[in-house]
């Protein structure tokens, strides 16, 4: 196996996003889009969890944390500033549809 330098596009962050219409899920990982039933975009998330979890465990990571996903639109910003006025280190998400 050769040894190569670790280029930018590596390192480089991928967009991902989710959305929803009627019953469908759209996830987009970069320029990737996929359409999933409500059914299989619970499943396809509970084993991304899943596998997550088992993961962060086997790198040793015991931290605990939180991840509240929002509803990013103006008419729920109340609720936004309420949410972050409880823990400030959270990670939000736009996971709105």
């Amino acid at each position: 196996m050769t040894n190569r330098p670790i280029g930018e596009k590596i390192l480089r962050r991928t967009q991902f996003r989710t959305s929803v219409e009627g019953t469908m899920v759209t996830l987009q990982i970069g320029n990737h889009a996929v359409e999933l039933t409500y059914d299989t975009a619970l499943k396809v998330g509970k084993m991304l969890w899943h596998c997550g979890k088992l993961a962060k465990r086997a790198a040793g990571d015991e931290s605990k944390r939180f991840l509240i996903l929002a509803d990013l639109r103006p008419e729920n910003a109340d609720e936004l500033e309420a949410a972050m006025s409880v823990d400030r280190k959270s990670i939000f998400l736009n996971g709105g549809g």
